[in-house]
């Protein structure tokens, strides 16, 4: 791999490949941002896995492998032999992030490193239940190229703002196109290249000076507010989005290149892999098979006297994701997930005649796939490799990778991974993947964690990136990352929308029970499989699965120990500290008024309800947004003596995206089940304080234990 990059202050210089070499160019980043692409040759003797490995982790896109069909990092040039894309790595020492600009020549697998800067984009703020508020998930930031292919725009955030810059690929000078007062949030060119097409909202950032003289008055406490996110009313949807249209210099003539039809609109993101139009003017997309909520879908073409074509194979309907047309615009290339829970992507070749041919099949995850002059590109991680680069040759099949971003992971010692299929106590598939210690001899019993609630790709922290599976495995533990079933509502009939679905899934906690049941028949294969200790079992979850946390706490003896980075569903948490439109939609699910006391609607779940019955000790490590939300459970389970820990972690929102704040999640979340599964400290000094506090809570909960004639606490 050929690696060529400088940089120099604002601007950056894209130095000439036979005048410079990749080791020296390297080190013109290496002030800036050290170690953002990997060295040439990483290769050593084999390591064990240590938490700054998983946080430092190189990301071109999410970091959430099970967002493959939304994910779409990765720009291809108008000519489909250079792709662009954004490397991301995480610095927890300065507590931000490292980004790369980077170009890929797809035939001598040449890496130019455009552009280096510091900070962290995040997706813009999205509604929930029309309320504007932020996710805390990092933005794809796909680079555009100009149609001509001699400039790449993107959007680099600094000093709290977001905006567009230009890069020249022939002179390798970067710098600023916009000077909006508004974020931008997205950024394409115009059909000439001599314009920028931005989308700003502008409100976003009036929202404070708008709000400025009813804060002298006081804010009328009314539906705007989400208590949880602070003492201000939040905006609602719908906010206008402004395009605004800026000059950015005189472009080379374009000439005749392939451009969308006059009177077609640009693709939505949503669009993105499911829309093909190939330069001849032919279609293809993926429809759905009926108006049903949860259809399959079917791959659908022009023919080319331009009526619509379904593909009547089998090949073709299922759960389709993503489609391109071949680069000799005859066939079509799409990907299907299929198998026990679609846990295989498929790859076939269909020429519009016969039967679509199966190009590629893998277990690994892949993500927004692209059609070169020669082969489809993807990005692909599986168990126990991050995410790659590759190649999949569209006459033969083969696969080859193209640039990996991680190559240290190679001199890594990883924990063996074993894939275990079971069905759930409503026949839902279910699977999830067994990780045992690097050289386990299959003779002790472990402790087990289990980690949810998707297990796509690779194995890194589940849901949310917060439990370090492979980093629990090389402490000694094994590990169930958990892929959760489809809903139940799926299985019911009469199912006309998500708000049936939704209604239906609450109903007497129906999904609860259902997800408490994958998770407790998961556990069993493993224990019957003679590797764990059954006493010795750990649970963890973010958002959904903290949720199923909760309810294993009160409904299940299985597990003794438990973490969370979400908490918690109780009365006055979802019908006051919440907001009232979550209080509303809450009623309209069957949820009582917090005025009728309901107990025995609130029994099977609320833990503040349940306090006294809880045995597991429970670490809480909420983010700044949500932690209001864990207080009546908090509360509950501390005045009733049971172990309990909360942490709340400043500026972070539902996904924490803070560096720093990962990496204490990771260690804590290690220590914490060492603690209670293994009778084990880490002699740190700065832990100290920690360990102290636990012993403390420990003799606590032995001295309820023993009152109530409960068997004593041991690990």
């Amino acid at each position: 791999m050929i690696i060529d990059c400088a940089f120099t202050g604002a601007r950056t210089s894209l130095l000439v490949m036979s005048l410079l070499s990749a080791t020296s160019a390297m080190a013109a980043t290496s002030n800036r941002c050290p170690g953002l692409l990997p060295e040439k040759d990483m290769a050593g003797p084999k390591r064990n896995l240590t938490a700054l490995d998983l946080v430092q982790l190189r990301d071109i896109g999410s970091p959430e492998s099970s967002l493959f069909r939304y994910d779409h990092p990765m720009a291809i040039s108008p000519d489909r032999n250079r792709l662009a894309f954004v490397v991301r790595r995480a610095d927890p020492a300065s507590n931000t992030y490292c980004n790369g600009l980077v170009i890929l020549d797809l035939a001598d697998k040449g890496l130019h490193l455009m552009d280096v800067w510091r900070g962290f984009l995040a997706e813009p703020p999205l509604a929930i239940r029309q309320l504007v508020v932020s996710s805390g998930m990092p933005a794809q930031n796909r680079p555009v190229w100009r149609p001509d292919g001699r400039a790449l725009a993107w959007l680099k955030r600094s000093d709290r703002r977001t905006e567009a810059w230009i890069v020249d690929i022939a002179t390798g000078e970067s710098h600023l196109a916009t000077g909006l007062a508004s974020d931008v949030e997205s950024v394409a060119w115009s059909a000439d290249g001599r314009s920028l097409v931005l989308k700003t909202r502008p409100e976003l950032a009036q929202r404070d000076t708008r709000s400025a003289d009813e804060a002298r008055r006081g804010f009328h406490y009314d539906d705007r507010f989400m208590p949880n996110q602070g003492d201000r009313p939040l905006l609602m949807e719908p906010l206008r989005t402004v395009t605004e249209t800026v000059a950015v210099g005189n472009a080379p003539s374009i000439g005749n290149l392939a451009t969308r039809p006059q009177g077609q609109a640009a693709l939505s993101s949503s669009e993105e892999n499911s829309v093909a139009i190939g330069p001849n003017g032919r279609w293809a997309w993926i429809a759905k098979l009926d108006d049903t909520l949860f259809s399959e879908s079917v791959v659908w073409s022009t023919a080319p006297n331009g009526k619509p074509l379904r593909c009547e194979y089998e090949e073709c309907s299922g759960d389709v994701f993503a489609l391109d047309w071949s680069d000799s615009r005859k066939s079509l290339v799409f990907l299907v997930r299929r198998g026990w829970k679609n846990e295989e992507t498929i790859v076939y070749l269909w020429n519009g005649v016969d039967a679509p041919k199966t190009l590629y099949a893998t277990l690994d995850t892949l993500a927004d796939c692209k059609v070169s002059s020669s082969a489809l590109l993807c990005l692909k991680d599986g168990a126990t490799a991050p995410r790659r680069l590759v190649s999949i040759d569209l006459q033969s099949g083969k696969g080859i990778v193209l640039f990996d971003p991680n190559p240290e992971f190679e001199s890594i010692a990883l924990g063996s991974v074993q894939r275990l299929r079971w069905k759930n106590a409503n026949g839902l598939e279910v699977w999830g993947d067994l990780v045992l210690p690097p050289g386990y001899d299959g003779e002790s019993k472990l402790p087990l964690v289990v980690v949810q609630y998707h297990s796509d790709g690779f194995l890194r922290g589940g849901t949310g990136d917060e439990y370090p599976i492979q980093l629990f495995a090389t402490a000694g533990f094994a590990v169930l990352s958990l892929e959760q079933p489809n809903f139940i509502a799926r299985i019911l009939p009469n199912i006309r929308n998500w708000d049936d679905a939704n209604r239906e899934d609450e109903t007497a906690w129906r999904e609860r029970r259902s997800l408490l049941s994958s998770l407790e028949i998961g556990v069993a294969k493993v224990i019957d499989m003679g590797v764990v200790d059954p006493a010795r079992i750990g649970l963890t979850g973010l958002s959904d699965g903290a949720t199923t946390a909760q309810f294993a706490l009160i409904n299940s003896r299985t597990f003794a120990a438990v973490s969370v980075s979400s908490c918690c569903i109780d009365p006055n948490t979802v019908m006051i500290y919440g907001g009232e439109r979550w209080a509303r939609v809450n009623r309209s699910r069957g949820f009582p008024r917090t005025v009728d006391r309901d107990e025995a609607f609130w029994r099977p779940m609320s833990l503040a309800l349940n306090a006294s019955r809880v045995k597991a000790p429970v670490l809480m490590q909420l983010p700044s947004d949500e932690y209001l939300l864990g207080l009546e459970s908090f509360n509950a389970l501390r005045e009733s003596g049971s172990p309990v820990e909360l942490y709340v972690f400043p500026d972070e929102r539902h996904v924490k995206w803070q560096p720093a704040h990962r990496l204490a999640v990771y260690e804590r979340s290690l220590d914490w089940f060492n603690y209670w599964l293994r009778g084990q400290e880490d002699n740190a000094d700065a832990k100290r304080e920690q360990y102290d506090r636990w012993s403390r809570l420990r003799a606590i909960k032995q001295r309820c234990l023993s009152l109530s004639g409960h068997a004593p606490l041991s690990p």
